[in-house]
């Protein structure tokens, strides 16, 4: 049975060889974390009944410490570097599935990890959150051997990469995961070769995306709106996007309109931030967002006013089912033709609140998927 608290346990080792492991448990210590020192190499000098600061510490649950503990004190003395290699497969077996939940390659990590000398069977299978970054020398493909077995991956981001890549690259990248419905996030940042109209619009493969973040894209305004569409078509017809960010590009209030209103009615977090969107096409929004809780229009510099906010918070009212209490945010910070406080007043009145910007991330976090 596991202890009510944590647990200290200090390793070892004694002149003569052995070792001695030492469990304390003390009132003062059920407030804190629980440590445990991590195995030293066998040396002629006693290491000391505490840590030094010097030595690895690592938290540990006390399920995991009592395995450990078992595993030690059980076997005969003679076999304690055998104890010593089933120590730090229990310690593998209890990191893997923590670190490489959430994988963020960037730069020479990429390279490394993509190394095809490595099997990453048993990786692929705890991924849930794949990010990659910055400048890599190899194709994106090289990933595919681990992509490929990627059957719980919930996540996709790539951000401002600068690679040796083809679109085509990408398009297979986007087709690798084996079960595109555990796909639920996508954010892409600047990257150019995802813009191409092809790769954007086999995003819609996606089926139960709940997450889409688009920064950055101003090459192919029919991509988009084609896209939108495809996800708002799957299978019966319902769209299953429940926050859309389309933030920092110059495409024409048009299109933002048509995108919008092909996903809106399941539209909870909807991220317009430093766009050209235009007050006209607020309004126009307004009564399609039937279940909005956010929106952030935060940088848009000459699009809309503040009677433009305002208009849009009461047609979206008469029919927000989400929009009761308070609960509908609205972040307008750095746009120049927005008064805040004059606008947080109305709000005020009408029971809204102008709450703050948000990014992909937060989202997630909202809907439970980290």
């Amino acid at each position: 049975m596991a202890p009510s608290g944590p647990i200290k346990i200090i390793v070892r080792t004694t002149p003569s060889g052995p070792i001695k492991i030492i469990v304390r448990t003390t009132p003062s210590s059920l407030s804190k974390k629980p440590t445990c020192a991590a195995l030293s190499r066998p040396t002629n000098k006693p290491v000391g009944t505490t840590p030094s600061r010097a030595s690895r510490t690592m938290l540990l649950p006390p399920e995991l410490i009592l395995i450990c503990l078992k595993i030690v004190i059980n076997a005969p003395e003679t076999k304690n570097i055998f104890n010593l290699l089933l120590l730090n497969r229990a310690y593998r077996l209890f990191l893997l599935p923590i670190l490489y939940r959430d994988l963020h390659l960037a730069g020479a990590h990429f390279a490394a990890f993509a190394n095809p000398k490595q099997d990453r069977a048993l990786h692929s299978f705890f991924l849930r959150h794949l990010k990659i970054t910055g400048a890599i020398d190899i194709s994106l493909k090289k990933l595919r051997p681990m992509t490929d077995k990627a059957t719980n991956i919930v996540s996709i981001t790539l951000d401002s990469i600068t690679d040796a890549s083809s679109p085509q690259d990408y398009e297979e990248f986007f087709v690798s995961p084996p079960n595109p419905k555990t796909i639920q996030a996508i954010t892409i940042v600047r990257c150019p070769l995802v813009s191409r109209p092809w790769v954007i619009r086999g995003l819609a493969r996606f089926e139960n995306l709940r997450i889409l973040h688009i920064d950055r894209y101003d090459e192919d305004a029919a991509a988009i709106t084609n896209l939108m569409s495809d996800l708002a078509n799957h299978i019966d017809g319902v769209p299953r996007i429940k926050a859309l960010l389309i933030t920092s590009n110059f495409l024409a209030p048009a299109t933002l309109l048509t995108s919008v209103s092909a996903v809106a009615p399941t539209l909870e977090y909807l991220s317009l931030a430093r766009t050209w969107v235009s007050g006209k096409a607020l309004r126009a929004m307004a009564t399609k967002l039937v279940s909005l809780r956010a929106l952030d229009l935060g940088g848009c510099k000459k699009g809309f006013e503040t009677a433009d906010v305002v208009d849009f918070v009461i047609s979206n009212a008469a029919v927000n089912v989400n929009a009761v209490g308070g609960q509908l945010k609205i972040h307008v910070g750095g746009c120049e033709r927005v008064c805040e406080k004059e606008l947080a007043e109305k709000l005020k009145g009408m029971g809204k609140v102008v709450g703050e910007g948000f990014e992909g991330e937060d989202v997630m976090r909202w809907l439970g998927m980290q």
